[in-house]
């Protein structure tokens, strides 16, 4: 969370309150929550517990000033070797909160198993020590989704649409850009739609090597009748294929 979106955070809760509660099944599902003001931090780790959510959900404030609070912070990112930084005041780190988040939360979670990450901001990344590239290549590597809903104080540097469009489209995700809250809980209820109807396509490479390179793919539909419809198909780029051992 950003300082811009300070007016907007009672509605954001309400909605991510909502999608939660219509989302996740405890028996099978998880969820975690990751504010990334001045550094990512775990709030809540990885759990089936929703009221647990819903608790640590309250807990989530703007980054005015930075977080000072006692949630693990997550590792990896250092500001000089072996040191890691301390967060700057009202900065948000978009960029290390989603690398470091397919990495060490979504990478570790249970295969097979669909993964996503919800990314509420204004697109304005302000203390990230690794580049955009980087979180949209863990993204992809952990196989994660990442769903973004730009929001933002148009009274101040508003939204960075362009970001967050090139952000959820590269990893097969979309971007949402909502004016009013019903619009916020329209954003969610389309997230939810896209993650109960996804279909799996799986499909054996002829390139056999396990070297860690990124394979972009293609997927097009076939079907002259489906084809004639103009349907649009949303999808990673490609994928990396992970080194043996």
């Amino acid at each position: 969370m950003s300082g811009s979106e300070e007016r907007t955070l009672p509605q954001e809760k309400a909605a991510a309150r909502a999608f939660i509660e219509s989302v996740i099944r405890s028996s099978k599902d998880q969820a975690a929550i990751i504010p990334f003001e001045g550094y990512a931090h775990v709030e809540q780790p990885l759990t089936r517990d929703v009221i647990g959510i819903y608790r640590t959900l309250e807990l989530v404030d703007v980054a005015v000033p930075s977080y000072t609070g006692s949630a693990p912070a997550l590792t990896g990112v250092v500001s000089k070797p072996g040191t890691v930084g301390p967060p700057l005041e009202g900065t948000t780190a978009i960029w290390d909160a989603i690398a470091l988040t397919s990495r060490q939360v979504m990478a570790r979670s249970a295969r097979p198993r669909r993964r996503a990450i919800i990314l509420l901001t204004d697109g304005w990344d302000t203390s990230s020590r690794l580049s955009r590239s980087t979180a949209i290549d863990q993204a992809i590597e952990s196989e994660t989704i990442i769903y973004a809903i730009g929001i933002g104080d148009s009274r101040q540097e508003g939204v960075d649409k362009k970001v967050l469009k090139n952000l959820a489209e590269s990893t097969g995700g979309t971007a949402f850009f909502p004016k009013k809250e019903e619009d916020l809980r329209a954003a969610f209820a389309e997230i939810e739609r896209e993650l109960r109807s996804q279909y799996l396509v799986a499909y054996s490479s002829t390139n056999k090597k396990h070297d860690g390179s990124f394979r972009k793919m293609t997927i097009e539909i076939t079907n002259p009748d489906l084809r004639k419809e103009q349907l649009r198909i949303r999808y990673r780029p490609g994928y990396y294929a992970k080194k043996s051992g």
